[in-house]
């Protein structure tokens, strides 16, 4: 049975999970929500050694909440869950977008003085230096326009603002006395409607990385 982890909101890592459920949901709330089942760093493949642009970006698969809990705890399960994985890939989309307008731009720059340097000293290699740099440029500029991070980041980002306002919606409901099992199976559409929104997204900005390959190929003769 999986635990909970301190580092991951707060949580005593000795406590398993369904214990924490047993509690009721107003015990959970006035914890800080649902508790949410904490993977480990290897199940997510980001481990904290790894630069974070070569993490995976890829949605993971939200954990099983406990067999017992009741139709609230499930939905704040997952809410919290995707509410983190959310953020942990906007997080890396943002990084990297970040780091590859930097990179770009600090090659831009070097090849500029490389070519000044070429044209006052006519030294072969500060030619072939700046070839080689341009090349480099041209593949990260190639890499970023396949992976779209800036889109996903928009993406991802309008998708958490959506999540932490259903979140907030359903601590009010709750403190307004409304019947939970009603609240849970309103916030369970509308989750579900969110992550379908999602899932359309991330589909058109592949179409659109697609669709921009295919206006490249030449007619056929």
């Amino acid at each position: 049975m999986r635990t909970s982890d301190s580092r991951h909101g707060g949580f005593s890592s000795a406590k398993p999970i369904g214990a924490w459920y047993s509690a009721g949901p107003m015990a959970r709330i006035r914890s800080g929500g649902c508790q949410v089942a904490q993977s480990t760093e290897a199940d997510y493949g980001d481990s904290q050694w790894w630069p974070i642009s070569l993490r995976s970006a890829g949605m993971q698969a939200p954990p099983d909440p406990a067999r017992d809990a009741d139709p609230f705890a499930i939905v704040w399960h997952y809410i919290a869950w995707y509410e983190k994985e959310f953020s942990r890939l906007r997080k890396i989309s943002r990084t990297r977008v970040d780091r590859v307008i930097t990179f770009i731009a600090a090659l831009n720059a070097l090849i500029a003085v490389l070519g000044v340097a070429s044209a006052a000293w006519k030294y072969p290699w500060f030619g072939i230096s700046s070839t080689a740099l341009a090349g480099i440029s041209g593949v990260v500029a190639a890499k970023n326009n396949l992976f779209r991070d800036q889109e996903l980041w928009q993406l991802r980002s309008s998708i958490l603002a959506q999540l932490q306002h259903l979140k907030r919606e359903i601590q009010y409901r709750r403190a307004v006395g409304e019947n939970l099992l009603q609240v849970a199976a309103d916030s369970m559409g509308r989750l579900n409607e969110i992550l379908d929104k999602d899932l359309q997204g991330w589909s058109g900005v592949n179409r659109s990385v697609l669709d921009l390959g295919h206006e490249n190929e030449l007619p056929p003769s």
